[in-house]
């Protein structure tokens, strides 16, 4: 262990020539590779490169993210129901980190010409230099711009998000369960906005949640009274999944969601959230699932973006201005053999971070050998409801109970270490068996 660098190495010999050529006698041949963002593109990278690097001593490898965790963010509308604990999702980034420095900071600025990273932790402002950066930072929540939207909702985007959606349930749940039944309908309308997989899966799920609170624990409050209501702005809902979107839509209609189609948010207030056509719907809680845009400091580089601010990469996932430069993920923008975008899903990330790494050890050996990046997606699934999902694999349709079934096993086995997968697995199983508990936690 170097206990100056914060890393560790699996031979003794390794460790005696990073502390020469690192410490004592400054080795000139030095890289510096620096990774922005801690999740799946992110993390991806990070273990790659450092079992290839393990034992070179010329190479430093440093990784930057505002949580000092790993969130498996796909089950983040499980969290907002108390199905899954919170921790059982977060792994910690340190954990991954051997050969790598960790920072736990925010990203403020980036120099692509003088080749540093700004950053601020709480300890104040700092610079890190690099010689390789892989751009790997995600995406924010987007409103259009619309402040009041962006101060009335909630999203569903991190683990606080998550709890303050479960308790703001629970609190509705409550005060409903304490008025006369003609006033429940006010405090039990919930509304989501976004027919994307964020926004199916969480209205399905806190759908779930809320029925069947009422009916075990709430005895006060009326079925009829509680209200669900999906905004979509397509004629549809899952485009990512075709026709399977159609079933999705008659299971969450079918369990009393109510789905307005064609339908964009304009605006909002403390009880109303307006709609196009000059309507209105009142609201007790609105979550925000409506779109995302890229963070500040990647807007704000000198390079090629599209419309939503991503970074646009070649086919090796490289800025073209910038080569030593990589972005994948949510915040790079990525044509396949026909001209058209890959989605910004998780199982694309993970795919990227293999051909980042590989592009970017070569990078560091001097080879002009590169991999280009084509990849043909295995399929999309969701889940809308307890026991219930659609599924396209591999060109099969499932709906039901068998593609909640392969939803729960593929993402069980995206989970990052063996301990997660365990924990995650004991909470599902419960939730077989049992009520979803009911304790408000602030």
């Amino acid at each position: 262990m170097c206990r100056i660098c914060d890393i560790e190495f699996s031979k003794l010999q390794t460790w005696k020539h990073h502390q020469e050529h690192v410490h004592e006698n400054p080795s000139p041949l030095m890289k510096k590779i620096l990774i922005v963002g801690g999740g799946y593109a992110g993390v991806g990278v990070l273990n790659t490169i450092q079992k290839q690097f393990q034992d070179n001593v010329d190479v430093s490898i440093f990784i930057v993210s505002e949580n000092n965790f790993f969130l498996h963010t796909s089950m983040l509308p499980e969290l907002s129901t108390g199905t899954i604990e919170p921790r059982h999702i977060a792994t910690p980034i340190r954990n991954f980190c051997k050969r790598a420095r960790f920072y736990q900071a925010k990203v403020t600025h980036i120099d692509l010409d003088k080749k540093s990273v700004s950053i601020n932790t709480e300890s104040g402002n700092t610079k890190l230099e690099y010689d390789y950066l892989i751009i790997a930072a995600g995406t924010k929540t987007g409103f259009f711009g619309n402040e009041n939207l962006k101060k009335y909702s909630v999203t569903i985007k991190s683990l606080q998000d998550a709890s303050i959606i479960r308790n703001q349930i629970i609190k509705q749940l409550e005060l409903a369960d304490q008025q006369e039944i003609s006033k429940q309908a006010q405090l039990l309308s919930f509304v989501i906005v976004g027919g994307g997989f964020s926004g199916v899966e969480t209205t399905g799920e806190i759908n779930e949640f809320i029925h069947e609170s009422a009916e075990k624990y709430y005895r006060n409050i009326e079925s009829d009274s509680i209200r669900v209501s999906l905004i979509v702005a397509r004629d549809h809902i899952l485009p990512e999944i075709g026709n399977l979107g159609r079933y999705a839509a008659k299971s969450l209609e079918k369990s009393g969601v109510n789905i307005i189609y064609n339908t964009k948010v304009t605006d909002a207030d403390i009880s109303q959230v307006f709609l196009s056509g000059d309507n209105s719907l009142h609201y007790s809680m609105l979550i925000w699932a409506g779109g995302n845009e890229s963070q500040d400091f990647v807007q704000s580089l000198d390079v090629e973006h599209d419309k939503s601010g991503r970074l646009i990469v070649d086919k090796y996932l490289r800025l073209s201005k910038y080569p030593n430069v990589f972005a994948l993920g949510d915040c790079a923008y990525i044509l396949d053999s026909q001209n058209q975008p890959y989605p910004p899903t998780a199982q694309h990330a993970i795919r990227e971070a293999k051909i980042v790494s590989k592009n970017l050890i070569s990078s560091v050996h001097g080879s002009k050998k590169f991999t280009i990046f084509d990849y043909s997606s295995k399929g999309s699934m969701a889940k809308i409801g307890k026991r219930d999902g659609v599924a396209k694999m591999l060109g099969v349709n499932l709906t039901g109970f068998a593609a909640w079934f392969v939803w729960k096993q593929y993402y069980l086995s995206t989970l990052p270490v063996m301990e997660k997968r365990i924990r995650v697995g004991l909470d599902w199983f419960v939730d077989l068996f049992f009520p979803r508990d009911i304790t408000k936690l602030n």
